[in-house]
């Protein structure tokens, strides 16, 4: 960037910096010497800053290790364009979740976080990246500022994370009642060996080669999580709560529903929408002069009007007729162009349209294929899964998802049976009135049919939806989806589509079977009820 550019953003940072209090600046100057005799960096050491910032640490880093491999993380892309222009090229810099980190795993021999693991929303998912990222042997070192109930939350997640770490804190002496009220059985400060002063906190964990660290998680309640201010609102998805439904399901059962209805674009697939952008944008496939194509029954190419709009990229979705008009003026005020294909060929005529406009102009038309793009279930299982993973404490037994792309069912099963090694029970749903699963999992020709579950059962079968992970299909009629999504409405306060109510209907039906007694059951409720109302889910609501 030239130095117009950048002298607005450095003005307004030092403005921000110079409005915090000396105390702050000292823990923050404080922090940064205490990190920085910790690291102990070797001179062919790689480094990864998770929340980097403006690349204070790193720049530090730079001067005490010059043959050191540097990289930093950070979510605010202004930030690290005030880093870029500090550190210059030579440091590899990314915008990044800390709790879905772009690199390998044991690519680093130090990970060091200084002054944000408060702000993280979901510290475990966090701390498990920065290990999996640590080579055997390396260290994680974190350094933050916090007061003394949060300093106690936090010690509480590395002591749960990790077998070995030394803690240094700063704070009241009276922390025994806080370490209580932070969820401990009992405490014994001497053998942690944490000692208290003022109000900075260090951490140290060291990753041993033959006794790895087992990340043992369970959901905790950080009371000062902070939500970051975000460069765009493509990069606001994901972390979408757990509710329990206790109205609708038989007695003593446990059922959890996920209400992907609380995305930017009030659906699921924000997530893919987000995700095929992002992948799309770093392999140059989106640039200036070219154009998103996609078809879509009405939430995939919200989420990527949405996601165009905020990223300022031209966009043309294909939709069947038969789709909601609340979803057609939803896209028309993003801005994008629609093409409306007959109701009767379902979405494999709007998969058609889409594909002869992108053959008309490959050099303006980008197709980013939601049934094909494996960015699709790829997000599931670096975000969708992890967080219901971590809300559930891994403790999830079934996990039932509509099926559209597959992406959902197929990415959040990945990373439950493979990453975590949980045999769970995945259960797929599709329409009655079109049941292609299973009639392919029968070895049947597939007969797809018309249905008024808008989201799901497109008709084929897609190639984003993974088939081995997929242990059980149930299928749900047009009346049974439209009764539970208008239950989950009145009995649960829980406003949702179409597509809802069929996930939420095959929830209740297995809660009620003997074999599902005691076991916990997630499923997806992918969307809200607003964009339905001019269907027959809001027939006779006045």
């Amino acid at each position: 960037m030239n130095q117009n550019e950048y002298e607005p953003l450095r003005r307004e940072y030092s403005r921000i910096a110079s409005s915090y209090d000396a105390r702050w600046k000292f823990y923050v100057e404080a922090s940064i010497r205490e990190t920085m005799g910790r690291l102990h960096v070797a001179p062919e050491d790689r480094v990864l800053d998770v929340g980097c910032g403006t690349g204070a640490l790193l720049k530090a880093l730079s001067r005490a290790a010059p043959r050191a491999r540097l990289a930093g993380v950070d979510l605010s892309g202004d930030m690290l364009t005030l880093a870029r222009h500090r550190l210059g090229a030579a440091i590899d810099l990314e915008q990044a979740y800390a709790e879905t980190l772009p690199f390998g795993d044991a690519a680093f021999d130090v990970v060091v976080s200084t002054n944000v693991f408060h702000f993280i929303q979901h510290p475990v998912a966090a701390l498990r990246e920065m290990f999996r990222v640590s080579k055997p042997s390396g260290r994680v070192v974190i350094t933050d500022w916090c007061d003394d109930y949060l300093a106690c939350q936090v010690c509480d997640i590395f002591l749960r994370a990790f077998s070995r770490a030394h803690f240094q804190t700063y704070g009241s002496k009276e922390c025994r009642d806080l370490f209580m009220e932070a969820g401990f059985a009992s405490v014994d400060i001497e053998r942690y060996r944490i000692n208290w002063l003022w109000g900075l906190m260090t951490a140290t964990a060291t990753k041993d080669a033959a006794q790895p660290i087992r990340i043992k998680e369970r959901n905790h309640a950080v009371t000062h999580a902070v939500t970051p201010i975000y460069t765009d609102n493509s990069l606001s998805v994901g972390r979408t709560p757990l509710v329990s439904l206790n109205r609708i399901v038989p007695e003593g059962a446990t059922v959890l529903g996920k209400i992907e209805g609380r995305n930017p674009a009030y659906s699921v697939k924000c997530r893919i929408g987000a995700s095929m952008v992002w992948d799309a944008e770093q392999k140059g496939l989106l640039g200036p002069g070219k154009e998103i194509v996609e078809p879509t029954s009405g939430n995939t190419g919200i989420a990527l009007a949405f996601v165009a709009a905020a990223r300022g990229i031209p966009i043309t979705l294909t939709m069947p007729e038969t789709m909601s008009i609340e979803r057609r003026k939803v896209l028309a005020a993003f801005g994008a162009n629609l093409i409306l294909t007959p109701g009767a060929k379902g979405m494999t005529g709007a998969v058609t349209a889409a594909e002869e406009l992108a053959a008309s102009d490959p050099s303006r038309y980008v197709l980013l294929h939601q049934f094909k793009n494996p960015a699709n279930p790829a997000i599931h299982e670096r975000t969708t899964g992890p967080e219901i993973w971590e809300d559930t404490g891994g403790e999830i037994d079934v996990l039932i998802s509509g099926v559209g792309t597959g992406g959902t069912i197929t990415g959040v099963s990945r990373y439950i049976k493979q990453t975590k090694g949980k045999q769970i029970l995945s259960v797929a749903v599709e329409p009655a009135d079109s049941p292609v699963i299973s009639q392919k999992l029968s070895g049947e020709i597939l007969h797809p049919g018309p249905h008024k579950i808008q989201g799901i059962g497109a008709g084929f079968i897609p190639e984003t939806l993974d088939l081995s992970m997929v242990d059980r299909v149930e299928q749900i009629s047009n009346d049974e989806a439209i009764d539970y999504a208008r239950r989950l409405a009145k009995e649960e306060g829980i406003l949702s589509g179409i597509s809802c109510g069929a996930a939420a209907a095959v929830a209740v039906r297995l809660a009620a079977q003997p074999e599902f007694k005691n076991k916990k059951i997630v499923v997806i409720l992918p969307d809200s009820g607003e964009r339905y109302l001019s269907s027959p889910l809001f027939e006779g609501v006045v």
